[in-house]
């Protein structure tokens, strides 16, 4: 006899304004039982009454971690179907300029983070014989300048979940990768903008920087649309494997496919005006 239990997904930074929120919407459109988490749990408040409900969970904190779990756990009869790791934070500084606070912050919530997450949920979603899903993104493979930091912690990710799919394999559990291109969010109000120190080597370049994000950020998907795009692929029990989502992601995996590694690195250097530094 079939189960009639609902069907359950936990999402990690599910700020309706961004693709957390993108994703909590189009799954609860697809019947699923939505648990949105933040860090910072009155900004989901938006969500009150739409049936999605939410939990504080701080993917830098263990204790939060844990106790997110317990709850999810004690209300889902210790079963989850789907875990997003969707949760992380931006930074866009020349590598030599970055600060420590601001390294750290982004390794423990970008890679550090989804790695506990991932460590916590794993037997509820082992039970399920469900999915992980980790949100990373397209930049991750390229040598995008002024993302060092941000690109490298993504590409951690990104070799974490290759092992973990494999060690999944037993259990029937399913790893995904969505790498994203660019998509239209609170990330890219003026105050996630870069931040070119005035002595800073690269401070010629800032003005090319943003020349670059106000001619992609029309283009790209909202939320809501990217969502919409990615979550039929994340419900089909038979796809396994990576998803490309977002504004240019599609046409980077191309590139990455067809273009030698010096002609990315030569349009990305002039697309970004490295060719000005001098030191």
């Amino acid at each position: 006899m079939a189960s009639d239990r609902m069907k359950t997904v936990l999402i990690t930074g599910a700020n309706p304004n961004g693709i957390g929120g993108g994703l909590a919407r189009e799954f609860q459109k697809k019947g699923y039982r939505v648990f949105a988490t933040s860090r910072d749990v009155s900004k989901l408040s938006e969500y009150a009454g739409t049936g999605i409900e939410t939990l504080e969970m701080d993917v830098t904190i263990l204790e939060s971690i844990q106790t997110c779990r317990r709850e999810v756990e004690r209300r889902t009869e210790g079963k989850l179907d789907i875990l997003i790791n969707n949760a992380g934070r931006t930074c866009a500084q020349p590598a030599l300029d970055q600060k420590q606070s601001d390294l750290r912050e982004v390794m423990e919530t970008n890679a550090i983070g989804p790695m506990n997450v991932t460590q916590a949920f794993g037997p509820l979603i082992i039970k399920s014989r469900g999915k992980i899903v980790m949100i990373t993104t397209a930049s991750s493979l390229t040598p995008a300048p002024f993302s060092a930091v941000y690109n490298a912690s993504k590409a951690a990710l990104n070799q974490y979940s290759e092992s973990l799919r494999l060690e999944m394999v037993p259990f029937g559990v399913r790893v995904i990768r969505i790498f994203t291109g660019g998509v239209r969010t609170n990330l890219f109000r003026p105050s996630r903008m870069p931040n070119f120190k005035e002595d800073s080597s690269y401070k010629q370049c800032e003005s090319n920087y943003l020349q670059v994000l106000e001619q992609v950020t029309p283009n790209m998907p909202s939320a809501d649309d990217f969502a919409l795009s990615v979550v039929p692929k994340i419900v089909d029990m038979k796809f396994s494997g990576d998803i490309w989502g977002g504004y240019l992601a599609s046409a980077t995996w191309f590139m990455l496919k067809i273009f030698p590694a010096w002609l990315m690195e030569y349009i990305l250097s002039s697309q970004f005006g490295l060719s000005k530094v001098r030191y």
